[in-house]
């Protein structure tokens, strides 16, 4: 045989492979893993109808590996058959990186063995590490691979969904266990039901439609092996062996006691380690606020040289709201400033107590805390706070009472953060520079507003003085800065966005892209001078608020849910890393704010500068750290009434759950705060009929508080060369940081609750790590 017949002949082998009749694989076991809250633990194995949902109902299928074996598979599709009206499009297909068991559950609860979301053996075995879930083995994590498909509808109500090669190709080579399928259209809120392989003739199974023998490439997916975490020392005893004894009782006093700073009650136990019944002891570093509280019961002043009280006033069943020239009874308090340049040692600064002279020892120790924040607290709003008494934005006693709100906020280590513009595209006046058809055309006015928050000017005089804003939105959405409803390629409602409308790319023309792109880049020319403020490019709107005739988002850009929304999310990311490229340190990045980080996968990677992120970071740390991103948690603070350091704890948590900064979700409070208690009212405007100006509460005092601790912290683990795993068992344990995320519904801010909290530990906590950060 010649050459050229020898080609000829491994030509015809090859198309006779290509030409092998189609195999059809039976599906040996399917079950729906339920994630809704309330089905985590149910099993589904015997079930005769399967649920197909978006976030809350994925299917489970196997298959005889032996069929797959030896057989490279060019295209593949699933039938199944759908129990009613569907409402597929796009579907995930995923490896499956941990074994997992059918059951016989019919909407029960999964008994040993079997698999749930929870547990891939029900009390035997989890689906990864200790305490995963079935998420942290599909869809990318715990080394599976995926893809997304297209459905398509044939006769009778069977579905055929292509099945990506590799994935079958994975369970032919042993690393996957069966695979998994998603509805990745998950906005429909539709309960797509599909029969089960109980159902005979209707049952789920596998076409290989090309394929021929020969062994298959590798298809990149692992099964999970569990591994040995590292041991770890516990560092925190480095901290926690300095801390000394119970301190003796205080003497008694009739007149007042001595609190803990935070504390929301008249009748809080008495701060044990500040008093002993004669004297005040304080400890702080050099740049820190330092206080207590006082209790006084009878008539009189509290006054000092350097020191600054407020009164705290009852609202609800605790007291929150602070004002100043009030005299007793009541419940104040007090505080004061260490200069960063002040000499390490001790100092008296007494301070009279209805007219009683009351001794302070102030030990000033080493440490510094820094004047650019480390630890972040960026009390999030929605509007000018400028606006809080009615005045007219822009005017002069607008422009006044924001940057006294602005001030507030800078001498409490925080910053007040304004989303600009509405969920339908309207922009604040004076928050973003003049347009002309698309494109910046002047940053004459927004200079003259905001310069002096950027180089500082507007901060002279307080502790910090000088220092820069610490972050500011600048004003780009989907609607600036142009219109999406002037270039959105869709024109239909949003009820069938899921299925009619093109892909975002394809959906905006080079003019809407272009001018994204380009407005980054003339932010980013034009705030490169500032490097002392990170610029955040935030995308805040939801298709909740969709409504036809108004500019409005047809995704969920904030705490997104669904693929669409984070493909959406990764347009406009990516236009801004392109833009942000242009301008080499300019001080822009791109934010998120997530509330399932476990939904998010690959598709921001790359992309993100800060990620905002939800309490779920504490469920799902794999999926948010080690990123390359700045990570922070929003939530909110306790209303008025909860335990008083339950800000405090948020920070202090969050810092050793790996988190850099806090941010409640509003935090401007109304004038009525000051009579009925308000979760978000952290500042408040001044009551009707009183002066002017901002007001703290005694909640904004313990964020700054909980930052300074965890500056602090920051500053011994740079120190000591410890890490923050190395601590925070420790840490958490001692303080009581076991705190429980709650939220009233998905979509809820949620906050990490705590009980039981005790300020003496927390003090305790700090002097020790003064003392640490002293030389040797």
């Amino acid at each position: 045989m010649n050459a050229r017949h020898a080609l000829a002949a491994t030509f015809l082998l090859a198309a006779a492979r290509l030409a092998a009749e189609p195999v059809h694989l039976p599906v040996t076991a399917d079950t729906s893993i339920c994630i809704h809250d309330q089905e985590r633990a149910l099993n589904q194995g015997a079930k005769s109808r399967l649920r197909l949902k978006g976030n809350e109902h994925i299917l489970l299928f196997q298959v005889d590996p032996a069929g797959l074996r030896n057989r490279t598979v060019t295209a593949a599709r699933l039938r199944i058959r759908a129990a009613g009206e569907v409402r597929l499009k796009t579907l995930g297909i995923s490896t499956v990186a941990t074994a997992w068991s059918e059951g016989t559950g019919v909407d029960a609860a999964a008994q040993k063995g079997e698999s749930c979301f929870l547990e891939a053996a029900r009390g035997e075995r989890p689906w990864g590490v200790p305490e995963s879930d079935f998420l942290s083995v599909v869809f990318g994590a715990g080394g599976s691979v995926w893809d997304a498909v297209e459905v398509r509808a044939e006769k009778d109500g069977w579905l055929s969904i292509p099945l990506p090669p590799r994935v079958l190709h994975a369970i032919g080579e042993g690393a996957s266990y069966g695979f998994a399928l998603s509805d990745e259209k998950g906005q429909t809120r539709w309960n797509n039901d599909v029969f089960s392989r109980e159902q005979g003739a209707s049952a789920p199974h596998v076409v290989l439609d090309v394929w021929e023998e020969g062994a298959p490439p590798a298809s990149g997916a692992a099964v999970f092996v569990p591994v040995e975490p590292p041991a770890r020392v516990d560092r925190s005893r480095e901290l926690l062996d300095r801390i000394p004894g119970e301190p003796a009782a205080e003497e008694p006093n009739v007149r007042f006691r001595i609190l803990y700073e935070g504390e929301p009650s008249a009748a809080g136990p008495v701060a044990r380690r500040l008093w002993d019944g004669r004297r005040i002891d304080l400890r702080a570093a050099r740049g820190e606020h330092v206080g207590f509280q006082v209790a006084l019961d009878v008539e009189g002043a509290i006054e000092g040289d350097g020191w600054t009280v407020t009164q705290v006033l009852p609202v609800g069943t605790g007291a929150d709201p602070l004002i100043r020239g009030q005299a007793g009874p009541g419940l104040f308090h007090v505080e004061r400033h260490v200069p960063r340049d002040t000499v390490p040692g001790r100092v008296e600064c007494p301070i009279r107590i209805a007219g009683a002279p009351v001794p302070v020892t102030l030990r000033i120790h080493a440490a510094v805390l820094p004047d650019a924040l480390g630890f972040h607290v960026s009390l999030n709003t929605y509007s000018s706070p400028g606006s809080t008494l009615g005045d007219r934005p822009g005017s002069a006693a607008h422009l006044a009472l924001e940057r006294d709100f602005h001030r507030m906020a800078h001498e409490h280590r925080a910053t007040i953060t304004v989303v600009p513009y509405s969920h339908h595209g309207d922009v604040e006046p004076g928050f973003a520079p003049e347009l002309k058809a698309g494109a910046v055309s002047s940053w004459e006015s927004w200079d003259a507003r905001w310069k002096p928050y950027f180089d500082g000017s507007a901060f002279r005089g307080l502790p910090r003085d000088g220092v820069p804003i610490d972050h500011f939105y600048l004003p780009f959405s989907e609607n600036w800065p142009l219109r999406i409803r002037e270039y959105y390629a869709y024109r239909g409602t949003l009820e069938d966005h899921w299925r009619d409308a093109p892909p975002i790319e394809e959906a905006f023309p080079a003019a809407y892209s272009d001018a994204f792109r380009n407005a980054v880049i003339d932010a980013a020319r034009h705030c490169a001078p500032w490097t002392g403020t990170s610029f955040q490019i935030y995308l805040n709107d939801k298709s909740t608020y969709w409504k036809a005739d108004r500019d409005s988002s047809w995704w969920l850009l904030d705490e997104p849910a669904y693929r669409d929304d984070f493909l959406a999310l990764a347009f406009f990311g990516r236009l801004a890393r392109e833009g942000i490229a242009r301008v080499p340190g300019a001080p822009l990045t791109f934010r998120i704010d997530l509330s399932r980080p476990q939904w998010r996968r690959s598709y921001l990677d790359g992309l993100v500068g800060l990620d905002v992120i939800g309490g779920a970071c504490r469920v799902y740390p794999e999926q948010v750290f080690g990123r390359g991103e700045a990570v922070w948690t929003y939530g909110s603070v306790p209303a008025p009434g909860a335990d008083g350091q339950s800000a405090r704890a948020w920070c202090v948590q969050a810092f050793l759950d790996g988190c850099d900064g806090v941010v409640p979700w509003q935090s401007i409070g109304r004038q009525d705060a000051w009579t009925t208690p308000e979760e978000t009212a952290l500042l408040l405007p001044a009551r009707p009929g009183h002066p002017r100006g901002p007001h703290a509460t005694l909640r904004l005092k313990m964020l700054r508080r909980g930052a300074q601790d965890a500056e602090l912290l920051q500053l011994w683990l740079k120190k000591s060369g410890a890490s923050r795993p190395e601590i925070r068992p420790g840490l958490a344990a001692y303080l009581g940081l076991a705190g429980e995320w709650r939220r009233a519904a998905p979509d809820d801010a949620g906050r990490v609750e705590f009980s039981s909290l005790d300020p003496g530990r927390f003090e305790d906590l700090r002097r020790a790590l003064l003392e640490a950060l002293d030389p040797e």
